[in-house]
């Protein structure tokens, strides 16, 4: 009987040793994983803001060549509010009210963007 209680106990403590190693194993294989998400992420990110930064300096060639870059920030801010706005299918109306600005204004400032919105109801409505 005493014979069988040492085997038991030997064969737990191996058991326990093994589990260890196991575990230790896995979790160097799961920090290996998350260095390689990691990294991934990390390269993501950095295309990411390279595309950006390419994207601001189209942006600001266009504002250049356009003759928009004498306004001030301000101005270009409420400029992007309403084309937000216009592009989201707010009404002229509804523009000018939360921009402050008359109406007349506000399609002066957004005759240059309507025809990509009218085209499409155009054609849905000719349909």
């Amino acid at each position: 009987m005493q014979m069988a209680l040492v085997i038991l106990f030997a064969a737990s403590a191996v058991l326990f040793v093994a589990s260890f190693v196991k575990m230790r194993k896995q979790a160097k294989d799961d920090q290996k994983q998350i260095d390689t998400y990691y990294a991934v992420m990390l390269d993501e990110t950095n295309q990411l803001k390279e595309q950006i930064r390419k994207l601001e300096m189209d942006e600001e060639i266009t504002a250049q060549e356009a003759g928009v870059m004498g306004l001030n920030s301000e101005e270009r801010h409420t400029m992007r509010k309403m084309l937000d706005l216009y592009k989201r299918g707010y009404s002229i109306k509804s523009i000018a009210v939360q921009t402050k600005l008359s109406e007349q204004e506000v399609e002066e400032i957004l005759a240059p963007y309507e025809s990509g919105r009218n085209k499409g109801r155009k054609l849905a409505n000719d349909a």
